[in-house]
């Protein structure tokens, strides 16, 4: 229990549901305080556009996409974008073992 407007204690409930894609990766995104270039690649990532089409989006060249990705793994500790999508988006649906 925390204290209330009135200083007395006040019961807290917590409700725990799966979360959208889109609502992890913003989590995701400020968890690992990530620029605004690097959440976008991220978000166009998770859309499924490869590396032309992420340049084209984004208004930027090939090596750029790479370099901005690079910094990502970095931060986020991953080698590949896959698995910086299944870190970001968790699992998309529950295994069945």
């Amino acid at each position: 229990m925390t204290p209330g407007v009135s200083g007395a204690m006040a019961p807290i409930a917590v409700t725990i549901q799966d979360a959208l894609p889109s609502e992890r990766i913003e989590v995701f995104e400020r968890s690992f305080a990530l620029s605004q270039r690097e959440c976008q690649l991220l978000e166009l990532c998770a859309a499924g556009l490869d590396t032309a089409a992420l340049a084209r989006r984004m208004g930027i060249s090939r090596y750029t996409i790479q370099d901005v990705f690079k910094s990502l793994f970095a931060k986020c500790g991953v080698q590949s974008r896959g698995a910086l999508l299944a870190l970001s988006l968790g699992p998309l649906a529950p295994s069945s073992s």
